[in-house]
């Protein structure tokens, strides 16, 4: 077997476990779908932050950090 048949046959079977990860990840999301979002950042003073935000009953709350994170990374880059 030369090297090229050798290399293709991995980079087939890499790619076919690629496909497989992608499928089952994308069937596990759709018999369970995530009922929050763990939220972890560095602010300003260089301190790491977490957050855990419910999809259902926080979904304000969701968009209220994102955008407090965004404006002081905003801020940060502006005193820099």
């Amino acid at each position: 077997m030369s090297p090229i048949n050798i290399m293709m046959i991995i980079t087939v079977f890499i790619v076919f476990a690629m496909a497989a990860r992608y499928a089952l990840f994308r069937l596990l999301v759709w018999i369970k779908p995530s009922k929050a979002l763990k939220l972890t950042y560095i602010d300003g003073d260089g301190v790491t932050q977490t957050k855990i935000v419910s999809f259902k009953s926080d979904a304000p709350t969701l968009v209220k950090t994102i955008l407090e994170m965004r404006t002081k990374a905003q801020q940060h880059k502006e005193h820099v």
